[in-house]
């Protein structure tokens, strides 16, 4: 960071005190925006086309602003937002990469598989986490404050797909199974409960993983959003080759 800002400085002819440097050196830089990501491996370019078409119908009917451009889907909340999209079609759309001479097509090859989902966060949620001074960041600070967003901002729960069968009935009391196999049958659950139960429904359904805000989806057309972004499937280890290529850092 230091020595990205002393050549900006020299670059436009800017002086640097001797005291702003040693407050830089502590740590005193203000951050106004931190973005920090994850790569999921999703096995195929078809998958993460898949698993991005179920986040976008899930994230519609969440209380927050959502927008889809090409193969990106965005959620917007106070002070932060979540970016999901297919590494593939956004590294084939970069010019910059276009007239990459021997590496190209191999790091196209790698980015196919890989979902990334990218946490932003704004000044107000820096400053709301403690987080807005440089020197409040140790080296776990980003591991640790992306995967608690993840965890609590995030509400991806499963959808429901296909029929009704009697082994999904058979898991839940009398009243949720009426509101299953209506929610399954494609009745809108607002003309039949009041707001008030219908939340406690919901709600009784999200402790079991699924949630019926989104419309009941044909057999065979729905993933497991809990299982795909999972940790293990979180890459962790970037190729040596595209280290040993200056593609990514070593560390």
């Amino acid at each position: 960071m230091i020595r990205i800002l002393r050549r900006v400085c020299k670059k436009f002819g800017f002086k640097i005190t001797r005291q702003r440097l040693q407050r830089w050196i502590n740590g005193g830089i203000e951050l106004r925006r931190v973005d920090l990501f994850v790569n999921f491996d999703v096995k195929s370019e078809p998958n993460t086309i898949k698993v991005l078409k179920q986040i976008c119908r899930q994230l519609v009917e969440q209380p927050s602003s959502m927008q889809k451009h090409g193969s990106s889907v965005y959620m917007h909340k106070k002070g932060f937002s979540f970016c999901f999209y297919a590494k593939g079609p956004q590294m084939r759309n970069l010019a910059s990469y276009k007239n990459m001479p021997g590496h190209r097509a191999k790091l196209l090859k790698v980015c196919e598989p890989i979902l990334r989902v990218e946490l932003r966060l704004q000044a107000s949620e820096l400053l709301k986490r403690n987080l807005s001074q440089l020197n409040a960041w140790t080296e776990r600070t980003a591991e640790r404050t992306y995967w608690r967003c993840f965890r609590n901002k995030l509400k991806l729960f499963s959808i429901t797909s296909g029929a009704v069968l009697k082994e999904e009935l058979d898991k839940y009391p009398r009243g949720l199974r009426t509101a299953l196999a209506l929610h399954k049958a494609g009745v809108d659950l607002t003309d039949v409960y009041s707001e008030r139960t219908l939340q406690r429904h919901r709600g009784e359904f999200r402790k079991n993983g699924i949630d019926i805000r989104c419309p009941n989806q044909p057999a065979g057309t729905v993933v497991s959003l809990t299982e795909v972004l999972s940790l293990s499937n979180a890459i962790s280890e970037i190729p040596g080759w595209m280290i040993d290529a200056g593609l990514a850092p070593a560390a």
